[in-house]
């Protein structure tokens, strides 16, 4: 039996997958930025590539989440850079030259904050607009602390790995596992960072 863990793949043969819910992870990055945003004003999502599965879950779960919960704010775009370099930190520019009002940035990858956050500073604008990043870094993490970023949206990989690996042995022994085990996520922002269940 194949247990698969982070990412899924377009076949019969895994039994499981222990991974993030993407979708979730966007709902949850969604929730951060509409209160970091008081839940007003212009934002937009930076992503990797919407053909990427979790890629795309992840900004549909945000936009889906603002526009339930936070209908004052509007969605300037969600924008994929499809891999071309330098296109997150040329739109990030754009988009705060083009919207004076502009809010806040959802970034959907790790590598997607560093040029997002680049241009913020660029702009003179850090802490005016709001960045919420998914993927928890020790940098991201000193971000919080000075406020250059609301909140980041993290994973659990130690959980992913352990999981997969004891979902597998329990598959090896031929026991029923479940298709599907969200290895977990939460928000972490100056609240919560010093939270132990965080």
């Amino acid at each position: 039996p194949v247990v698969l863990f982070d990412c899924s793949a377009d076949s019969d043969w895994p039994v499981c997958l222990v991974s993030s819910d993407n979708y979730k992870l966007g709902l949850l990055a969604g929730e951060a930025l509409g209160k970091a945003m008081d839940g007003k004003g212009i934002w937009a999502a930076v992503n990797w590539s919407d053909a990427v599965i979790t890629n795309g879950q992840r900004s549909f779960g945000a936009e889906d989440y603002i526009k339930e919960h936070y209908p004052d704010m509007e969605c300037y775009k969600l924008f994929f850079t499809y891999n071309l370099p330098d296109a997150d930190l040329t739109f990030a520019r754009d988009t705060l030259t083009a919207k004076k009002d502009f809010g806040g940035f959802i970034t959907g990858c790790e590598s997607q904050l560093a040029p997002t956050l680049s241009a913020t500073q660029e702009a003179g604008r850090v802490g005016d607009v709001k960045i919420v990043a998914i993927d928890i870094t020790p940098v991201s993490i000193e971000y919080i602390k000075d406020g250059s970023v609301a909140a980041v949206v993290t994973q659990n990989p130690f959980n992913m790995g352990y999981t997969g690996t004891m979902t597998a042995y329990k598959a090896a022994l031929g026991e029923e596992v479940p298709e599907f085990i969200d290895s977990g996520s939460a928000i972490v922002d100056k609240e919560t960072m010093e939270n132990d269940e965080t």
